[in-house]
C-alpha cells in the first residue's frame, strides 16, 4: 500500500522565507516577480484541497490535474498573446497609417511597411490556432471599459 501524501505540507504557507528553508515553496519563488509566486502558491493551494480528497492515494489524478492546469495556463498564455499584443500592434500600424495619411508621407514604402506589421499580426493569430471570431469577441472584452458594479 502507498504512503499517504500531505499535499498542505507541501504548499508553501509564506514564500518570502530564507531560501533553503522550504525547499517546496523557493521552487515557486521569484524575487523578480512576486506576483508570479504568490498567483503559483495560490494555484497549488486551490489543487490541494482536492488532492488531499483521497488522502493524497492516487497520485495520477494529482499529476493529470497539475498537468491540465498547466495546460489552460499555456492556453490563456496564448490568448492573452493573440489579444493584448497583437491588438497593440493593430493599434500601432493604424496610428502610423493615420500619421502618415496627415503628414501626407505616403509612399509605397511605408504603406509597405504597414502592411507588413498588419500581415504579422495576422500570421501570429492564425499562429495561435483560435477561431479569428473568438479572437474578436475577446479583443472587444480586454479593451472595453470596466464593467460597474450593479
Amino acid at each position: 500500500m502507498p504512503k499517504t501524501l500531505n499535499f498542505t505540507n507541501l504548499v508553501p504557507d509564506e514564500l518570502e522565507a530564507d531560501l533553503g528553508t522550504h525547499p517546496w515553496g523557493d521552487l515557486i519563488y521569484d524575487e523578480d516577480c512576486l506576483v508570479s509566486s504568490y498567483a503559483a502558491q495560490a494555484c497549488l493551494k486551490e489543487l490541494a484541497i482536492p488532492w488531499t480528497d483521497d488522502h493524497g492515494q492516487d497520485r495520477k489524478y494529482v499529476l493529470c490535474t497539475l498537468d491540465l492546469t498547466l495546460s489552460l495556463l499555456a492556453t490563456w498564455r496564448r490568448a492573452c498573446q493573440a489579444v493584448i499584443l497583437n491588438e497593440d500592434r493593430l493599434d500601432a500600424a493604424t496610428e502610423e497609417l493615420a500619421s502618415l495619411m496627415a503628414e501626407g508621407r505616403l509612399s509605397v514604402e511605408a504603406l509597405a511597411n504597414v502592411s507588413k506589421s498588419l500581415d504579422e499580426v495576422a500570421k501570429a493569430r492564425a499562429k495561435a490556432s483560435f477561431n479569428e471570431s473568438d479572437l474578436r469577441t475577446l479583443a472587444k472584452a480586454a479593451f472595453a471599459p470596466k464593467k460597474e458594479a450593479q
